[in-house]
């Protein structure tokens, strides 16, 4: 007869020679107030009872359910939770959000789209994204409050990412079509059409930031690939 194994430690489990259809388990589940849930083990009936020296029925009490010593413990064992950082990526309605979205799930951040000033104010990331004309999309970061959120992050040297225009409108100006609109003037500077032969810039290219810079923590390399009119 193969051997059964009944519940009687918490620590450990135990061979039996008794058939297991005469041994009745039950596992149950308490939370102490304040405290972490432990589970109660008990084994009683059939020959586990009248074998014992007092013919009473054992009960033991489980270690917490976070623990693995525990034979019964109420369902798998609890593990922390690891908390995801929260970036935001502003809706302001300019941009391709949801790619800026899928590029932030992949490497392991929880996103929310949002316009919600509290979220956007308190997030630990704020993405802005950005297609279109330069005036534009300023005129829709205006009307949502965009250049009062990313001032306040800023002033708190808050992480922002501005992606596309949402990068250039960092500057004084932008100047497109001969038209010169003003910028949030975080950043000194003017961004207009490149001065080159072939425009777009498309490929490869190694960028320098400054002594002492956060611009590429955490960053494996300096080399990154553009595709841009205006700089």
């Amino acid at each position: 007869m193969p051997r059964a194994w009944s519940c009687r430690s918490p620590r450990a489990l135990r061979p039996s020679t008794t058939s297991p259809r005469r041994i009745r388990t039950r596992c149950s589940a308490r939370r102490a107030p304040g405290g972490p849930r432990s589970g109660s083990c008990r084994s009683w009936a059939g020959r586990a009872a009248r074998s014992s020296p007092s013919g009473r029925r054992r009960s033991t009490r489980a270690p917490p359910a976070t623990e693995r010593r525990g034979a019964c413990v109420d369902g798998p064992p609890r593990l922390a939770r690891v908390t995801q950082p929260l970036v935001c990526v502003f809706d302001y309605g300019f941009g391709n959000v949801r790619s800026a979205m899928r590029a932030l799930e992949h490497v392991g951040a929880r996103v929310e789209l949002t316009r919600d000033r509290a979220i956007a104010e308190s997030a630990a990331g704020l993405v802005v994204p950005g297609v279109g004309a330069f005036e534009a999309v300023m005129r829709g970061l205006v009307e949502a409050r965009g250049d009062q959120i990313i001032g306040r992050r800023l002033a708190g040297s808050r992480p922002v990412l501005g992606i596309c225009v949402g990068m250039q409108v960092m500057f004084e100006r932008g100047v497109e079509h001969g038209i010169e609109s003003r910028g949030l003037s975080q950043w000194p500077g003017t961004v207009e059409l490149l001065q080159t032969d072939v425009v777009p810039n498309m490929g490869w290219a190694h960028v320098e930031a400054p002594a002492g810079t956060r611009l590429f923590a955490g960053a494996e390399h300096e080399r990154f690939y553009f595709v841009h009119s205006y700089g």
